[in-house]
């Protein structure tokens, strides 16, 4: 029996952020080591697999001549893989399959429970004329886009807080649309152009202020 994995810098490994996602990953590990005993097994993190790491993973799956591929999507849902017919496969964690339904589970939640900020009741009490919405939005997805240029063209933008990164983007799909920023609290983590405040509420004043 043989289990190999597939995790080319998806996740860097001595990276704190991203320590509590690998530890489930290498657990997933040991448990399909465990459980299919007599079979070669091929257990994938697919977070973040561009294409170039897509055909280093397929030459890995030819290589093997594996029976079992495990997808394993531990932060983001899973990428699309190319694999061949005569392979079982199991899709793991963040899964955007009906068919695997049984298998999925939320990692972040596993994380957030372990490393999320504490506050207390008194931290957390709104004032007494709160802003409607509170919005962070990060990558400027389609759907995101979609929203913002809705309550913008509905003037509702002063109505709570929006925030909407351009990252790499050099257009939106909406013209109307530009980068909205708040000013944060220093615990930002940036990922390339983006920046993400994972482990807390960001400023706490900005929260007690929106419903």
């Amino acid at each position: 029996m043989t289990t190999h994995s597939f995790n080319e810098l998806s996740l860097p490994r001595h990276h704190a952020d991203f320590e509590s996602y690998t530890e489930i990953f290498d657990m997933i590990i040991k448990q399909v080591d465990k459980n299919f005993p007599d079979q070669v097994n091929l257990v994938v993190n697919t977070t973040w697999l561009d294409m170039i790491k897509s055909e280093q993973l397929r030459e890995k799956i030819l290589q093997f001549n594996i029976d079992n591929l495990f997808l394993v999507g531990t932060i983001d849902n899973l990428n699309l893989v190319e694999y061949p017919a005569n392979v079982t496969v199991y899709q793991v964690g963040n899964i955007i399959d009906k068919k695997f339904n049984q298998y999925y589970f939320s990692s972040a939640a596993i994380v957030l429970s372990n490393v999320f900020r504490i506050y207390t009741d008194d931290q957390l009490v709104l004032t007494n004329a709160p802003s409607v919405y509170l919005c962070y939005q990060n990558k400027p997805s389609w759907h995101r886009q979609l929203l913002t240029a809705k309550l913008m063209r509905d003037n509702l933008l002063n109505c709570g807080v929006i925030t909407l990164s351009k990252g790499n983007k050099t257009d939106f799909d909406y013209p109307e649309l530009y980068q909205m920023t708040v000013d944060e609290s220093p615990d930002i983590t940036f990922y390339g152009p983006f920046k993400e405040n994972p482990y807390s509420l960001g400023d706490i004043s900005i929260w007690k202020n929106c419903f």
